[in-house]
């Protein structure tokens, strides 16, 4: 819920939200979302390749961008030996990864943005042991 208050998401029912002294209210919620970074707990893909759920909303972001975020979240661990690499198929709602995988990917598009401030919330609940270090 805090992290979706700070996200602008939902209205606070009574008291502020408050980012160094500024209501949030106050700011427009692309500056929000462009400064702060967030990983939900669920991982929300969508139909289409893997690259294409890291550069959500960012299409004509640089392949080493793109390559650098994936390695950062671990992406590439599971890339590599598949033939497609970040090509590959993620089904509706990542049907076709695990939710490690699935965890990775939305990580790599957190990561892609660079944002100053980056809200995770148990981001790595699904992962393997070896995928979490890789993050932390």
């Amino acid at each position: 819920t805090l992290e979706r208050l700070i996200m602008g998401l939902y209205q606070p029912t009574e008291g502020h939200v408050r980012i160094d002294d500024t209501d949030i209210a106050q700011l427009h919620h692309v500056d929000i979302r462009r400064n702060i970074g967030c990983v939900a707990q669920d991982s929300n893909l969508f139909f289409g390749s893997i690259r294409d759920n890291i550069t959500l909303g960012r299409p004509l972001t640089d392949d080493r961008d793109v390559m650098d975020a994936a390695n950062r979240a671990g992406v590439t661990a599971f890339t590599q030996s598949d033939p497609a690499g970040l090509e590959r198929q993620v089904g509706e709602g990542g049907a076709m990864l695990s939710g490690g995988q699935r965890q990775a990917v939305t990580i790599a598009r957190a990561f892609l943005g660079r944002p100053p401030v980056l809200l995770m919330d148990e981001p790595t609940s699904a992962m393997d042991n070896r995928s979490e270090m890789h993050i932390k």
